[in-house]
Formats: structure tokens, C-alpha cells, sequence
């Protein structure tokens, strides 16, 4: 349960096009607000690590030949220009798009991305299966990179990454899986504030649906 939830408006007892602006009798006052996880204090965090975990795992046993896990990083001159890019994408959107706080080097991190996988589409006429998780480095320049996994054929999906240093691992397991999760957990004691971004495809482990456990 969230330490620290928020309080909204429950949208069911407001006036709205689904009830015709006719809003229904309220039983109970207490319901009139919905209690929200923050997303950011530790237990909303454990509680994302624990579902991400389960759905990448599902990913992973259904196509286990074609995943690989990953690590991008930037250099100098890559991480300056993706900054400047999220700054303008920030001051070109609306304030309420933004209301509730952003990292600007989060948003640079998910305009890198998704150049380097238009890169690859570009070239081989499909995308890259996906899921990125952002962290900040523990030494003193806490520059940020990402890791997270793949799900391809292809050998040389990386040589598109064209901002710095590329990692592929040689073995991928489960337990790859659970350590990269708890990235989620991490708190870096230089901004104990910030919160990692996740990058991934829709859909990511949906074959669990068909499995015996969910049915």
C-alpha cells in the first residue's frame, strides 16, 4: 500500500457524458475519493518491480531463443544534444501535460530510444521488441544510461545505438530478469528524489493469458 497516497475526485460521482450528467445517489461519502498510489515512495515502487518482474518473466519463457539483455549509455556530446531535444519537446507541450513532474533526462533517454529503434525500422522494415529501464550512474558525474532486454533475431541491432558505449550479455536467465527489476527499488543517494522511466512495447508478457496459472 502506497505510504504516501494521493486523493482524487472519483470520476463515477461527477457529472459526465457516461451517466448523462444525472450523477447517481452516494451511499457512502468516503467513496467520493479514490485514494492513488504516488508512484515514487518505496512500496508504490515494490509493488511495479513485483509486476513488471512477472510480466517480463512470461515474456521471457515464451520467447526465451530471441531475448537479450541490454545496456545503453551516452557520451558527452549525445547525452547535450538529447537534453536539448526533451527541453524543447517540455516547452512545446501543454503545462498540464507536465503537471505532475518530469526528469528532462528521462525524456531524453525516450527520445533516444525511439530514434534508434526508427533507425532500425528504417533499415529492416520492422521494430525491436522491447523493454528500458533509466539510471543514473553512482559515480560523480551521475550520467544516466539504461538497460533492459530485447526480444530479436537480429545480431546487430545495437550498431543503431549511436550515442555512446553498447553492452549485450552472453547469457540471459530469470535471474537477469529479477536483478534488473529491482533497478526500480534503487534510490541513488546523490538525488534520492529521482525515479527511474520505463521504456517498453505494449504487450509485454501477454502470453501469460493462455497459461495454466491464469487460467
Amino acid at each position: 500500500m502506497c505510504l504516501y497516497p494521493r486523493l482524487l475526485e472519483n470520476k463515477k460521482y461527477t457529472a459526465n457524458k457516461k451517466n448523462g450528467g444525472v450523477i447517481p445517489h452516494c451511499v457512502d461519502e468516503r467513496v467520493k475519493l479514490v485514494p492513488i498510489g504516488c508512484g515514487r515512495c518505496e512500496e508504490c515502487r515494490r509493488k511495479k518491480s513485483g509486476e513488471w518482474r512477472i510480466r517480463l518473466e512470461q515474456e521471457f519463457i515464451h520467447n526465451k531463443e530471441k531475448c537479450r539483455f541490454i545496456t545503453l549509455t551516452f557520451n558527452e556530446e549525445a547525452l547535450k544534444k538529447y537534453i536539448e531535444l526533451a527541453r524543447e519537446e517540455v516547452n512545446n507541450k501543454r503545462k498540464e501535460d507536465t503537471k505532475n513532474g518530469y526528469d528532462i533526462r528521462n525524456i531524453a533517454c525516450k527520445i533516444a530510444v525511439r530514434r534508434w529503434l526508427e533507425r532500425i525500422r528504417k533499415d529492416k522494415k520492422k521494430s525491436v521488441r522491447h523493454w528500458i529501464i533509466t539510471e543514473l550512474g553512482g559515480g560523480h558525474s551521475k550520467r544516466i544510461h539504461m538497460h533492459g532486454f530485447i526480444w530479436t533475431n537480429e545480431k546487430d541491432s545495437l550498431k543503431y545505438w549511436k550515442n555512446g558505449y553498447t553492452y549485450e550479455g552472453e547469457y540471459m536467465s530469470v535471474n537477469a530478469i529479477t536483478y534488473t527489476t529491482k533497478y526500480m527499488m534503487k534510490v541513488n543517494p546523490r538525488e534520492p528524489e529521482y525515479v527511474p522511466k520505463i521504456l517498453s512495447s505494449a504487450g509485454i508478457g501477454k502470453d501469460w493469458v493462455c497459461s495454466v496459472n491464469a487460467k
